[in-house]
């Protein structure tokens, strides 16, 4: 028993010995200062020290490389610019006037067939906000086509579904049909890191409704350079026949990227550090941080010290 209580006092006296060694971290002494806050793109950016710390992490302010996003960055999809040109050609003398409209989905299925695009809701509020090669067009050289101008069909989608754009080219019985012809089919998510081009118009799905039987009726087309082509075949001008070109889904989801990481400028095993040179590529206005620490077993301390450049052409 008297063993026991030793060894109790033994290990009471080693707690009490290691509570009053305990070391306490000392607060960085670190300050950051630049000759000028104004540069060119291009110019490389000398950042000074005075003081020292045992770790110090840079984040220059740009995209991905950001301290306000040190703790996650989430992107947002902002808008979803949309544009393409169009062209009509043949059939200018009592050719159907109204062949062609625009139209968005985000309750389509996925499944390029006629039932369930006809089973679909769609909407064609935004063909009016585009612009349509004039009826009086009997021309599809490339120099020719007209821009739809662009449009952020953003406002079109639903949360937690997504979006279809489509073409369609609806013929009415006894209807002269003409061929309409649509490239340089766009569309962009533009986010905090700038414009995504999702597809073009090589990736659309063509569909015909049921008016076409023969293969040889089939005559629309998609090309690998993204020109989409909808028609129907003199023999169908006396019914009614409909053809889409229809989009990949179209996500608006946003993305989490994680945290942004800091460019590593000094470490333990380092000697101490006198500056750090940058240089930024694009103009704005970045605000720079320095992280400067010192830990021990028992715990961390650190500063943040920041510098906000201007970066002009």
């Amino acid at each position: 028993m008297k063993t026991i209580k030793n060894s109790i006092v033994v290990l009471f006296a080693s707690l009490i010995i290691a509570s009053c060694n305990k070391v306490e971290v000392d607060t960085p002494v670190f300050e950051v200062q630049v000759d000028s806050l104004s540069y060119q793109v291009g110019e490389i950016v000398n950042f000074k020290f005075t003081g020292d710390a045992d770790q110090i992490t840079f984040y220059s302010g740009e995209v991905l490389n950001d301290y306000n996003f040190k703790d996650g960055r989430v992107e947002e999809v902002l808008a979803l610019n949309t544009s393409f040109l169009t062209a009509v050609r043949y059939g200018l003398s009592g050719g159907q006037v109204d062949l062609l409209s625009v139209w968005v989905s985000s309750n389509f299925n996925g499944n390029y067939t006629i039932e369930d695009v006809k089973a679909a809701e769609w909407k064609n509020n935004v063909s009016k906000n585009f612009i349509l090669a004039p009826r009086t067009m009997d021309d599809n050289a490339s120099a020719n086509y007209v821009p739809s101008g662009v449009l952020d069909i953003k406002s079109e989608a639903e949360d937690g579904k997504p979006l279809y754009l489509a073409f369609r080219y609806k013929k009415d019985a006894g209807g002269k049909q003409r061929n309409w012809f649509m490239r340089n089919v766009s569309v962009n998510a533009v986010t905090g890191l700038g414009n995504h081009s999702l597809f073009d118009g090589s990736t659309f799905n063509l569909v015909y409704d049921n008016s076409f039987v023969a293969s040889a009726d089939k005559n629309s087309t998609i090309t690998s350079g993204g020109v989409i082509t909808l028609r129907s075949p003199t023999s169908l001008d006396p019914v009614a026949a409909e053809v889409w070109a229809i989009s990949p889904p179209i996500s608006i989801q946003s993305s989490d990227l994680g945290p942004d990481k800091g460019v590593p400028v000094k470490g333990f095993t380092n000697l101490k550090v006198d500056d750090y040179k940058h240089t930024y590529t694009k103009e704005g206005v970045y605000t720079a941080t320095f992280v400067a620490s010192n830990s021990n077993s028992y715990g961390e301390s650190k500063v943040i010290k920041q510098v906000t450049v201007t970066v002009t052409n």
